[in-house]
């Protein structure tokens, strides 16, 4: 029976997957984080102005934007961050590499996260391809913090080990996983995403 994690686990550390045996099928990859293929380092973008938001899906990179919300001000300043988290913590997982760009836009709590997970990858001999499809939203937002969600669907991505390749619902992720986050603006700098935590499906 395929056991799967999702991808952070009791509020932490859980883009996990497939753990156990498959029936008649090669052993799918056991995961700590699922992503895509390998891009160059970015070069850190400018402070959104917040006037309006930004759609940062990258086909290239294998994450896909949808459902993005009309939002304005602070609001949608903080979403063009959390969203361009968002494609940095899929570029990490996707490459095996953790970024210096994070020391500007996570906390290091949630820079603990990424790197474990990607670590966790590494460990298990696992590479991720495919695309992954997020929705992203602020629920509330001022100058200085904002608390929002992030909905993952991995239904287009697949795992690679030493056993071959697997998709997410071979692995028996077929589910899509909501993250809530904060975010702050420390002296009305960029955005850092402060917490990350998995809050079951979506």
């Amino acid at each position: 029976m395929i056991r799967a994690v999702a991808r952070f686990v009791v509020g932490a550390v859980l883009v996990g997957l497939m753990a156990g045996c498959s029936s008649g099928r090669h052993e799918p990859p056991k995961v700590t984080v699922p992503p895509s293929a390998v891009a160059e380092s970015p070069t850190p973008s400018p402070t959104p102005t917040g006037e309006s938001v930004i759609d940062p899906s990258d086909p290239k990179l294998g994450i896909v934007f949808t459902k993005m919300p009309v939002l304005t001000g602070d609001a949608a300043a903080a979403l063009n961050g959390l969203s361009f988290f968002e494609s940095e913590f899929w570029r990490a997982l996707s490459t095996g590499k953790v970024d210096p760009i994070f020391m500007l836009i996570a906390s290091s709590d949630v820079q603990a996260i990424v790197q474990a997970q990607v670590d966790g990858n590494i460990a298990l001999g696992v590479t991720i391809h495919g695309t992954l499809t997020e929705s992203v939203n602020i629920t509330r937002a001022d100058a200085g913090t904002a608390v929002g969600t992030t909905c993952q669907d991995f239904s287009g991505v697949t795992f690679t080990n030493a056993k071959g390749t697997f998709t997410a619902a071979e692995g028996g992720i077929v589910d899509k996983y909501l993250f809530d986050v904060t975010l702050s603006r420390p002296n009305g700098a960029g955005w850092i995403v402060e917490t990350y935590k998995g809050n079951g499906t979506c």
